[in-house]
């Protein structure tokens, strides 16, 4: 009869043995066999590692329990005995040290004792050994990309990863088949604070700290620069020398605001040039470079120039007229208005009144324009440095086109009357 209460059992249970067993909750054939589950709120996984000191585990059972047998110790195949503890079920363990561990349980019912059950945990309070770190540049100290040599060592768990801040930002998650060495992501020179945590498989870190400082390569020069730089009226030409085959960022700036940027590279012997014909307002600038080779490393800045801007003109839009410009546009309006004139001259032999009229309507409209021109070129000029009024250099460029006005004006008033002396 005990026989064949065995075997039911064993039928009607089995599907749950099953479930049981791929939990790794393993256990010893006993003389009854019973269904248990053991779980641990604080160790859920048998093959994780923890840093905790304390354990609890709990179990089932589909049948009811009449007393508890338990151990607890670092022996996978310890049995406990027949004794009972009482009935309950969970357990509690405290100052667990580091190291992996076992717990075992039996448990009686009405038919008898069942089978062992082990259930391991695994504890590591322990953190990863001290660690230093090394930098190996192949004796090149500006290279942007350090590379970086270290590891720890963790007997218990073993290291499960670093993770690696640069200037106290996170740059990355790294494993340790990805060391040895570490190549730094993309650095300027200068001092770089470099931290680097070795985390071991329950969660204990140790940190390392190192300063990594990468030298900036040779600065380039300039060689060629203006002291003024007549904007409209030539071309503005920098040149210098650098490292061979690297980039030159050519910076201009004025009053600490960043202007404009060019880039160029220099040739094979580390020359490097710029030619640009742009517009700039009138002041003073100062001008400076830097390099960046084919690793993409960046130097430090050259020596900054100065250089005067002189705005001969003013500007309409993006198109800038100066003075010599201005002077040839107002020889050649004289010219239209003389040949206008002539043609009128000779018209008027035709229609005399009409003529007449006309000329009259010519000097009232030539004088309210010359008046008018006066007016809005002495109101450019006194603009040209951004400032009111006019300085010396304004006020001789302002006279100098006023007495071309004014004989201009002079000799068409001439030729008006003489036209009306010839109608009359």
């Amino acid at each position: 009869m005990r026989k064949l209460l065995f075997i039911i059992i064993t039928a009607l249970f089995f599907p749950a043995f099953e479930k049981v067993q791929t939990f790794d909750v393993f256990a010893e054939t006993g003389n009854e066999i019973d269904i248990i589950e053991i779980s641990s709120p604080t160790n859920s996984n048998q093959n994780d590692w923890y840093s905790n000191q304390s354990a609890i585990f709990s179990w089932k059972s589909p049948v009811e329990i009449t007393g508890v047998s338990i151990e607890f110790n670092d022996n996978p195949s310890t049995t406990p005995d027949f004794i009972s503890e009482g009935i309950f079920y969970s357990k509690t363990y405290e100052h667990i040290g580091s190291g992996i561990w076992y717990f075992h349980l039996r448990l009686e019912s009405k038919s008898g004792w069942s089978n062992v059950f082990h259930f391991k945990i695994q504890i590591d309070r322990k953190t990863p050994d001290d660690f230093e770190i090394e930098i190996n540049n192949d004796e090149d100290s500006t290279s942007p990309k350090p590379k970086l040599y270290f590891e720890a060592k963790d007997d218990l768990s073993g290291t499960s990863h670093y993770r690696i801040e640069i200037d106290k930002k996170e740059v990355s998650l790294v494993t340790p088949e990805e060391i040895n060495p570490f190549i730094m992501p993309l650095r300027s020179f200068g001092l770089h604070k470099v931290a680097i945590t070795a985390i071991d498989k329950a969660g204990n870190e140790k940190r390392s700290f190192i300063d990594v400082n990468i030298d900036s390569i040779a600065p380039p020069e300039i060689l060629i620069k203006p002291g003024i730089y007549n904007t409209g009226e030539e071309v503005l030409y920098i040149g210098g020398k650098a490292i061979p085959n690297s980039i030159i960022v050519i910076y201009f700036k004025k009053e600490e605001n960043l202007i404009k940027t060019w880039e160029t590279i220099s040739d094979a012997k580390g020359s490097w040039s710029l030619y640009t014909d742009e517009l700039f307002s009138g002041g003073v600038y100062m001008i400076y470079v830097t390099a960046e080779d084919s690793r993409g490393a960046v130097s430090r800045s050259s020596e900054e120039y100065k250089i005067e801007v002189s705005l001969n003109g003013f500007a309409v839009g993006s198109l800038l007229i100066n003075y010599k410009s201005l002077i040839l546009i107002l020889t050649l309006l004289i010219l239209i208005f003389s040949f206008v004139t002539i043609c009128v001259y000779h018209k008027m032999k035709i229609e005399r009144k009409n003529i007449l009229r006309e000329t009259r309507e010519a000097r009232l409209s030539l004088k309210n324009t010359f008046k008018d021109l006066r007016h809005k070129l002495e109101k450019k000029i006194e603009y040209f440095d951004s400032k009111p009024g006019l300085n010396a250099k304004e006020k001789q460029i302002r006279d100098s086109i006023f007495v071309i006005l004014k004989n201009s004006e002079k000799i068409v008033e001439k030729e008006i009357k003489d036209i009306e002396n010839e109608i009359n």
